[in-house]
């Protein structure tokens, strides 16, 4: 991440990316070696953090591509091993700084899709930036830090003072790797990164509103997206530090550049079974609280358990990603614990990150539910009955190397629908990064069998199957309305209703109608004129369908819903909205279009992030309302009037947060009265307490 000054936004020199690598600083911090975890070392892990970026427009560029590379950290722990200064508090210090420094290299790994496929660098350039990734380049690097400090509310870690190490042990270091360095390059070109933080902190509440607005993409996937997100940052350095730890307790290896593969570590968090479970004055709160884990990211409602259960992602836990199912009957009592079912990735190795969990079905059959749950690191699709795996599907197809192109990531939405009029309902698999010859991430939705499906299901044994013998059909973008250049990302969301299915393609801004025989019927967009084929960068798609889609029924009338977070107004940057359009015979035409009250105070709050409906009311999330979020009511009969306006104001709360940014309604559902509301990135702002960093967690609310 390159050092840049961007004088419009602020009058000193920015180091860019300096915010983001500080941050996973403190995400890291449980991992590290007890040793270096005191309070003591953490100004060296900061500056080690930031150092490989604090020579590129200061002092020499060589110095910093030095330091971004693993022969930098085998010289520097080879000479710690030589020259006999362990264990000393100098020891110590050097050391934290080298762990500091790995963080940053395994970071800019995927943050910059460095030898890789579409990370987060290409996605962004393809998607909003026409390509040009130098253009992107500069964008990312600075944007990032505000979006990201936007979230947070408490400064005090990000302005913490940094230290140096002694500067005769990296002068020594550099000489190994055949560069010299002078001890006021050093000292004054990673103090004006620590002075850069300082003046982030300060100018982040305005300056993110600037970048949000150019790019609501990036705000929406800075901390999700599958290679150079923040979480995957986060997973990858946990899973090399092993391997870091190895070469300070023993001897390097000769290829320093085995230092940070595909080998996972030991499992990283100690599990428990039982919840915690806090009673509130409008709900109840349930997380197992392990860190770093985005409990809450999915949820689903069955009977997986004999009654009613939820079932509960957290695809981040321990690595690779967990399901818990809960009993929904403790709900009614005051047990401040319950015990409950944990379905862990069956997976024992892995490349990409699993995400075990990143979207689950309810598939019932015969009045039994099974359950669906998507590994998208590997492609898999894995079914459970109760807590008993009993179909894994797999795809010869793809590949789950780190970076990989062609078919991956599958899973990433999931839906099923009797289309076929057979009794079984099909399930559609949406994947939308994958490749389809020769277009990146033009994206793909498969359709399995019902028929096969209830046969595997019921057939009492625990099978295994490529998902070639169970697709029925493969669907693709239009030729009409495909991307020359990829990334529709077809299939980031899949619905349906009576009449139809839905799936939406993100980078086109636009969802596609077919009727059940897969007919293309219509293309929808934000526009109520005819659809204009081409990319719409994230200002102009307003990431409409992105993250969801609901087609339902009022009375007699059936109708879709589509939201759109990344909508702006004159007033407010990512206020968010919602658009709704009614079915009319084979025909979905516009009917209104829900936003918030006009107000600066909107600004992210991105309304239409998520949504559902349950007893004709709907209900819609805005995870950054007032910087904590709100889920949102809006009765049908107030929808579907005579005289309903093209534009209607939401202003009635049906739950409101108080707890900070925490990602509240990223995921919703209702059941029997009561209202779930998952808060994944709850802990976000936590920077000290390392038990308490990202635990997620969800809220049950009855609904009144």
């Amino acid at each position: 991440m390159h050092l840049l000054a961007f004088s419009p936004l602020i009058t000193t020199v920015i180091a860019a990316g300096v915010g983001v690598h500080t941050t996973l600083i403190s995400r890291i911090h449980q991992y590290l070696p007890e040793d270096i975890q005191a309070d003591e070392y953490l100004p060296f892990l900061l500056t080690g953090a930031f150092f490989p970026d604090a020579f590129y427009t200061c002092g020499s560029p060589d110095t910093s591509e030095a330091a971004h590379w693993p022969p930098f950290i085998k010289a520097g722990i080879d000479y710690i091993h030589n020259t006999g200064i362990y264990p000393t508090k100098q020891q110590l210090e050097l050391k934290a700084f080298l762990y500091g420094v790995f963080t940053h290299q395994v970071a800019d790994s995927s943050w910059h899709s460095i030898r890789l496929h579409q990370g987060l660098l290409t996605m962004l350039a393809h998607m909003d930036f026409d390509g040009d990734a130098d253009r992107a380049h500069q964008f990312l690097d600075t944007a990032a830090d505000f979006l990201l400090l936007n979230r947070i509310d408490d400064m005090t870690f990000h302005r913490a003072a940094w230290k140096y190490p002694n500067f005769t042990h990296l002068k020594r270091i550099f000489a190994r790797v055949g560069i010299k360095v002078n001890e006021f390059d050093l000292r004054y070109c990673t103090a004006r990164g620590e002075s850069a933080l300082n003046a982030e902190t300060r100018a982040r509440r305005t300056t993110a509103m600037i970048y949000a607005e150019m790019s609501p993409l990036l705000e929406d996937c800075l901390d999700e997206y599958y290679l150079g997100g923040l979480k995957e940052i986060e997973l990858s350095i946990a899973r090399c530090m092993p391997n870091l730890n190895d070469w300070f307790e023993n001897e390097t290896p000769a290829n320093s550049w085995s230092l940070c593969d595909a080998i996972p570590p030991k499992p990283l968090t100690t599990h428990h079974e039982d919840f915690n479970m806090t009673m509130e004055r409008s709900g109840t709160i349930l997380s197992p609280y392990v860190p770093i884990s985005n409990f809450g990211h999915a949820i689903a409602v069955g009977n997986f358990l004999a009654e009613a259960s939820l079932a509960i992602s957290s695809q981040y836990e321990d690595g690779s990603g967990s399901v818990y199912i809960v009993p929904l009957s403790p709900f009614t009592n005051t047990d401040n614990t319950h015990q409950t079912i944990t379905i862990k990735s069956p997976s024992s190795s892995f490349d990409s990150p699993k995400r075990f969990g990143a979207s689950m079905l309810t598939y019932v059959l015969f009045g039994e539910s099974f359950l669906f749950i998507s590994e998208p690191g590997s492609s898999s699709i894995y079914v459970y009955s109760g807590n008993q795996r009993i179909l894994t599907i797999t795809d010869a197809r793809s590949s789950s190397s780190f970076g990989s192109s062609g078919v991956k990531q599958e899973g990433i939405s999931l839906y099923s629908r009797d289309i076929d009029g057979d009794g079984f309902a099909e399930v559609f698999i949406g994947n939308p990064y994958a490749d389809v010859h020769p277009s990146a991430q033009s994206g793909e939705v498969l359709v399995l069998s019902g028929k096969l499906l209830s046969v595997l299901l019921l057939s009492g044994e625990i099978l295994s199957v490529d998902i070639s013998q169970l697709v029925i059909h493969r669907l693709l973008t239009s030729e009409n309305y495909a991307l020359e250049d990829g990334y529709d990302q077809f299939g980031s969301v899949v619905t349906g209703d009576a009449q139809m299915i839905y799936i939406s393609a993100n980078g086109a801004g636009i969802v596609y109608c077919y009727d059940f025989s897969l007919q293309l019927k219509k293309v929808l967009s934000k526009s109520t004129t005819p659809v204009v084929v081409g990319r719409k960068a994230s200002p102009a798609s307003e990431l409409y369908g992105k993250r969801f889609i609901v087609a339902e029924k009022f009375g007699d009338t059936h109708f879709l819903v589509v939201g759109a977070p990344g909508h702006s107004d004159p007033l407010s940057v990512s206020c968010g909205a919602v658009y709704i359009y009614k079915l009319q015979g084979d025909d979905v035409v516009f009917h209104t279009k829900l936003v918030l009250k006009a107000g600066v105070g909107n600004s992210l709050a991105k309304f239409g992030y998520q949504g559902i409906v349950y007893d004709d009311v709907l209900y819609i999330s805005a995870p950054g309302y007032h910087r904590s979020g709100a889920v949102f009511k809006v009765n049908l009969a107030d929808v579907f009037t005579k005289d309903i306006p093209s534009m209607l104001e939401v202003t009635h709360i049906a739950v409101e947060s108080s707890a900070g940014y925490s990602g509240f309604g990223e995921s919703l559902n209702a059941f029997n009265r009561y209202l779930f509301i998952g808060e994944p990135n709850f802990g976000y702002g936590e920077m000290f307490d390392d038990t308490k960093k990202m635990t997620g967690r969800i809220g049950i609310y009855p609904i009144r």
